[in-house]
C-alpha cells in the first residue's frame, strides 16, 4: 500500500504571534455600537463590507497581542483591511469617541477613580536640552 503524506496546511500561524483569546460579548457591542460609521453603498456599489465588530475586535486582538498587522490570526478579516480601517477610524475621532463613552459608562457606575490615575512616560521623547547635568 503505497502511503500518502499528510497536506500541508495552507496558512501556518507565525511564530511571532501570540494566541490572544478575547471576543467582544454582545451587551458590551451593543454599547458602543452606535459610535462606529456606518457604511453608505453607493448606486455603482464597492468592494464587500467587512463588519465593524470583527474589525474592532481585531483591533482589540492587535493591542493585546503586541503583534504587527501581519500576524493578524486567520478567523479575523484581512489584516490590511483591519489596519486600513483602523487609519479611517483614528481620522474621523471613532476611537477616541468609543473610549470617551466608556469612561463615561464607567463613571455613570462608579467605576471610575480618578484618584488612582497613572501617567506612563516612557513614550515621550525627551528634549535635548531639558536634560540635566549630572
Amino acid at each position: 500500500m503505497p502511503q500518502h503524506k499528510k497536506p500541508k496546511p495552507k496558512h501556518r500561524p507565525s511564530k511571532r504571534a501570540k494566541k490572544v483569546a478575547w471576543t467582544l460579548d454582545d451587551a458590551d457591542w451593543q454599547r458602543i455600537q452606535h459610535i462606529f460609521p456606518i457604511k453608505i453603498i453607493g448606486p455603482k456599489g464597492s468592494r464587500p463590507h467587512v463588519d465593524n465588530r470583527q474589525v474592532f475586535e481585531a483591533f482589540i486582538w492587535f493591542a493585546r497581542a503586541e503583534c504587527p498587522w501581519e500576524h493578524l490570526p486567520k478567523n479575523f478579516p484581512s489584516w490590511s483591511t483591519c489596519r486600513r480601517r483602523f487609519l479611517e477610524w483614528e481620522e474621523q475621532g471613532v476611537l477616541v469617541g468609543v473610549y470617551q463613552h466608556l469612561l463615561a459608562l464607567l463613571d455613570e457606575q462608579g467605576k471610575l477613580r480618578l484618584d488612582e490615575t497613572f501617567l506612563d512616560g516612557t513614550f515621550i521623547p525627551e528634549k535635548q536640552r531639558s536634560r540635566r547635568v549630572r
